[in-house]
């Protein structure tokens, strides 16, 4: 099941949890060229914390995580090729989280 988070983010509700940008959000930022990741696989996080950083021809923007738990994977391919999220956001997955159920039921 997909869940839209503050309209700017989708959420996967599996296990792990995937983690994207929703195609209006980029409609309203411009074109991705660069692709930051501010954790890496392994890294613990909460609810809130920044874990991507978005540069677009218009501005910077930033990804916060909206569960709390563990970076499982993070997708490296959009590092060396970004454009890959402006073909098809709502497909492209950004992170992988092992998080709790407490967490995906306040979604």
């Amino acid at each position: 099941m997909r869940k839209v988070v503050d309209g700017k983010i989708w959420v996967e509700v599996a296990e792990p949890v995937l983690v994207g940008v929703t195609k209006d959000f980029l409609e309203e930022i411009g074109d991705v060229t660069y692709v930051g990741f501010q954790k890496s696989a392994g890294d613990t996080v909460n609810k809130g914390d920044v874990i991507v950083s978005l540069e677009t021809v218009k501005a910077a923007e930033e990804v916060v995580c909206p569960v709390s738990g563990k970076i499982v994977e993070v997708n490296k391919d959009l590092e060396n090729d970004p454009e890959k999220l402006n073909e098809d956001p709502e497909s492209v997955w950004l992170v992988k989280i092992e998080a709790a159920k407490e967490e995906l039921e306040s979604l």
